[in-house]
């Protein structure tokens, strides 16, 4: 099923299985379904199907507050950016994750990260795509969230959680449409 992350994203370059893909823009809302799957069958997708999972990623996807829903279910994002949000004043995901709940935007489930990896973005280099997800916590105490990057060889599902020098004002964050509240 074609959903329409990814018909937002044709139009530009290719993944090798006929479809076109072009990058989000801010401002974008877009659907995408998630759930339906275990978070073992996430796995096993972005595993065969080339993504690339990061240690800390992994580390997300382990942790038990990373949850999937059961019934597949197709819910609405946007696509904002850290300058819209006020990236002069921001440090670091806590203040992020403040900042666009702030502004009416609700966080998303978790497993938006998988999901939207494998919609297979062909992403600039260095272009990131951070998920406004509630931080999962991991062992020692810091909280965790997902992200989208591509390199020369890879396309990553990473951990992006600490923001602050890395980030940059153009760097985009999928965070629930603002009709969507009580998502997560």
């Amino acid at each position: 099923m074609v959903n329409d992350a990814e018909k937002a994203i044709r139009g530009r370059g290719g993944d090798g299985r006929g479809r076109e893909l072009q990058t989000f823009t801010e401002g974008q809302s877009f659907s995408l379904e998630i759930g339906g799957k275990t978070v073992d069958q996430l796995k096993a997708e972005l595993d065969t199907g080339g993504y690339t999972i990061s240690t800390g990623a992994y580390g997300i996807l382990h942790n038990p507050g990373f949850l999937t829903l059961k019934k597949p279910t197709i819910i609405l994002l946007d696509v904002i950016t850290l300058d819209s949000l006020g990236y002069h004043k921001l440090k670091g995901y806590d203040q992020v994750f403040e900042a666009f709940q702030a502004q009416g935007y609700p966080p998303v489930p978790a497993e938006v990260g998988a999901h939207l990896r494998m919609v297979n973005l062909d992403l600039p280099m260095g272009e990131r795509i951070a998920i406004g997800m509630r931080p999962l916590i991991d062992s020692d105490g810091y909280g965790r969230i997902l992200g989208l990057r591509n390199s020369d060889a890879f396309k990553w599902l990473e951990e992006d959680s600490q923001g602050g020098g890395k980030w940059k004002p153009q760097d985009k964050v999928v965070v629930g449409h603002r009709s969507q509240v009580g998502l997560s």
